[in-house]
């Protein structure tokens, strides 16, 4: 069988080689994890001489670094939390959130959860994790939520706990596929059905503080996810 031409990424029409470089080591960095990505294995992927990866990153956490500040500007809670009405709505927001964690979770394991990097945008001293990120997001969303009707008013205390709650299902989602991907036991699920459990998941976490409206649009959600086989 003939040999795929590949690709010459120093064409002008191609992408460029520093983008081809950030996607296959993303790529890699999901499929081996950050401890055994080496330069010269992003090199022999590529077809490359080290010295052509080097040029743009001189180090494999600069690369690391690289995706990790690209994944931060795609993920804009502001943005999607503020589009957010209903809980079928935040069943979409959370989609939207676990499919960029989904397509970063190898570096979201190396350099997520509580490691905390500056952006490299910013020239304070003001930094960012990922677990806080979510907190807020979640914070913001039960607020929402709440005076839609959706969830019932209830003591800083319980919605603390029920926030902590959903940013510990929401990463610990993501971290059981990443790691048994990484260490060969189980093939990640298909990207869609991953998202849309780790995005339900999440939700039940809240489920103790619905309305009668939410627990109907949980169902409807729930239903649509497993096919009517949860049980609520």
């Amino acid at each position: 069988m003939a040999r795929q031409k590949k690709e010459n990424i120093y064409d002008k029409s191609s992408p460029s080689t520093r983008r081809v470089i950030l996607d296959k080591s993303r790529e890699i960095i999901n499929r081996i994890g950050a401890n055994d990505f080496k330069i010269d294995v992003i090199a022999g992927e590529l077809e490359l001489s080290p010295g052509n990866i080097t040029y743009h990153f001189s180090r494999k956490d600069d690369i690391c670094i690289a995706l990790w500040h690209e994944l931060m500007d795609r993920l804009d809670f502001d943005v999607i939390v503020t589009q957010m009405l209903d809980l079928k709505q935040l069943f979409l927001a959370l989609r939207a959130v676990n499919g960029m964690l989904w397509d970063y979770r190898g570096v979201v394991m190396s350099r997520g959860g509580d490691v905390r990097l500056v952006r490299k945008d910013d020239d304070t001293d003001e930094r960012q994790s990922i677990s806080r990120m979510i907190c807020d997001f979640f914070s913001k969303a039960h607020d929402i939520l709440r005076r839609n009707g959706y969830v019932r008013d209830v003591s800083e205390q319980v919605l603390s706990s029920v926030l902590e709650s959903e940013n510990i299902i929401l990463r610990s989602w993501l971290n059981y596929q990443a790691v048994a991907e990484v260490a060969g036991e189980a093939e990640p699920l298909p990207k869609e059905e991953a998202v849309n459990r780790g995005a339900l998941m999440a939700i039940y976490a809240m489920y103790p503080l619905f309305t009668e409206k939410a627990l109907a649009d949980f169902k409807e959600i729930s239903d649509r996810v497993y096919g009517g086989n949860m049980n609520v």
